[in-house]
């Protein structure tokens, strides 16, 4: 009996977000060739709330900023010259799904799931040539108190790192 209470403790306080990438176009070369990284907010329809547009690009820099893969990570469109890349990315669904629901039922059958999934393209700024693009989706099933929407949005900004840094 001990070890169910500790199981289902482990699984409703641990969380259970997860992330996935689904690639469009593969890149063209690497993308440690570029000096600075330039990530803009969010493009989405009034249905997305403005702080998704911006919360995912600032966890991508930070998380670029603290792995230090880049010279410069910048946020917004204010650089311009070579060794450039840009990530432009559009939110393409978004849905919050209901915190009470993955609170009571926990990470089990689903019932309350939030979700929300960022189209990239990863761009050489100076010639505007598409190098690469991708899909990169955020989901909460449950956490500690049914998980907040926001842990998807980690899920994102992680798997965009990621992709970068196996780029």
């Amino acid at each position: 009996n001990h070890l169910w209470f500790v199981l289902g403790l482990v699984a409703l306080v641990g969380g259970c977000a997860l992330g996935y990438t689904r690639l469009a176009k593969a890149p063209e070369g690497r993308f440690g060739t570029y000096r600075i990284v330039e990530v803009q907010d969010l493009a989405a329809s009034d249905l997305v709330p403005a702080e998704v547009k911006k919360e995912i690009p600032d966890m991508i820099v930070k998380e670029l900023s603290e792995q230090k893969l880049f010279e410069k990570v910048e946020r917004g469109s204010g650089g311009s010259g070579g060794s450039i890349l840009l990530l432009k990315g559009q939110v393409i669904q978004y849905n919050p799904g209901s915190r009470g629901m993955r609170y009571l039922t926990g990470p089990f059958w689903g019932v309350g799931k939030g979700s929300g999934i960022v189209n990239v393209k990863f761009i050489d700024k100076s010639s505007e040539k598409e190098l690469a693009e991708a899909t990169f989706e955020g989901e909460i099933k449950g956490g500690l108190f049914g998980g907040g929407i926001d842990e998807t949005h980690e899920k994102i900004a992680e798997e965009i790192v990621q992709f970068l840094k196996s780029n």
